[in-house]
């Protein structure tokens, strides 16, 4: 089993929700923000335990559907393994590095992901509008925001199809089974 070290969430929220989904004490390896993320797999840092890795990010676009300036060249080189409206998995060209981007940021899709299963955030003490919500997420506390948790696992419960589908993704990763998804 790959180790959850290997798993580099970009943000906050991300590395939260996928502790929770995944049902996990020990964390995965928390970055802090996009380039982040990207050093590591670039530079083959020895913090991997071997030489599989998996990112998860947020597709983060403009209005315009173009890609924000400071999206890394070295995703460009990954290809689609299989693709949602709400989730891509992407594979590196060459190298066992995964890609999985949350279309589009995390907490549209969390809203989304909501209303697909008609979980009210409201009723975990969170905010059903959009900027409050990005507020919260952003913050640090988010790690230990009880009243998240409970959301997060109340989509989980309610199996809100791209929770599902992550904690799928992640799973075939941990096992080696990553390459079997189509």
């Amino acid at each position: 089993m790959i180790s959850l070290l290997n798993i580099l969430p970009e943000c906050e929220a991300d590395t939260r929700v996928v502790n929770i989904i995944m049902e996990i004490k020990q964390s995965v390896r928390h970055r802090g923000g996009i380039n982040e993320v990207v050093e590591p797999l670039k530079n083959q840092k020895s913090f991997l335990f071997n030489d599989s890795a998996l990112a998860i990010v947020d597709e983060d676009k403009l209005p315009n559907n173009k890609r924000k300036s400071n999206y890394p060249n070295y995703f460009l080189e990954f290809v689609d393994i299989k693709s949602t409206e709400r989730l891509s998995l992407k594979k590196h060209k060459i190298k066992a590095h995964y890609l999985i981007e949350i279309k589009p940021a995390i907490e549209v899709w969390l809203l989304n992901e909501a209303i697909a299963v008609n979980v009210n955030p409201t009723e975990y003490n969170l905010s059903a509008n959009l900027k409050e919500l990005i507020i919260e997420t952003k913050k640090k506390e988010i790690e230990r925001n009880e009243d998240f948790t409970r959301f997060i696992k109340a989509l989980k419960r309610n199996n809100a199809p791209s929770i599902t589908l992550l904690k799928e993704w992640i799973d075939a990763f941990r096992n080696n089974q990553i390459n079997n998804i189509n």
